[in-house]
């Protein structure tokens, strides 16, 4: 297998508009922060007694779980913001690793496709439509097209199928 890399290309106006709807308002984040302070001072106002070692140790718990989760979505955005300011794509030439699929409970499964691409980094893993799942095999050699640091999939290409996610589009 010869595994080649290109040059980055130019972003495309379908995958800044990708990139752009992967982005989370930062009002989100905050907005989530606001109510959580909020309903934490209300307790203490309205139900002192609601205070032991215990709910404290908790609530303790809970504001470094929020606090975390903002520290890994703040990443995740800046990547974004950094790909849209950098504006290129990067093609790489690798093979689908693996094929599985993820159940959340009362959700429809979530489809997702490893590629593995030269270089010490992990399988990359993407996220992808039933049809695009169906239709690749492991081992299979495959194309990609994504941006560098948040690692969205502009385009998978196989011996079996194309799939580029800003068009919906996908084919056999």
């Amino acid at each position: 297998m010869t595994i080649r890399t290109e040059q980055p290309v130019p972003l495309d106006e379908r995958d800044v508009r990708l990139l752009r709807s992967k982005r989370t308002p930062p009002s989100t984040m905050g907005f989530d922060a606001v109510l959580t302070v909020a309903f934490v001072i209300y307790l203490i106002v309205a139900k002192p007694e609601f205070f032991t070692i215990w709910t404290s140790i908790g609530i303790g718990i809970l504001v470094l779980v929020m606090v975390l989760l903002a520290f890994h979505v703040n990443d995740e955005q800046r990547s974004l913001r950094e790909d849209l300011d950098t504006g290129v794509k990067a093609y790489r030439d690798g093979r689908i690793s693996s094929v599985y699929t993820r159940e959340v409970v009362d959700s429809p499964p979530i489809y997702r496709i490893d590629v593995v691409v030269d270089g010490p980094e992990s399988p990359m893993s993407f996220s992808v439509p039933q049809e695009v799942y169906d239709a690749v095999d492991e081992g299979q050699q495959a194309r990609i097209a994504y941006a560098p640091l948040s690692r969205i999939l502009f385009e998978l290409k196989t011996d079996s199928c194309v799939y580029i996610p800003t068009d919906a589009k996908w084919k056999k």
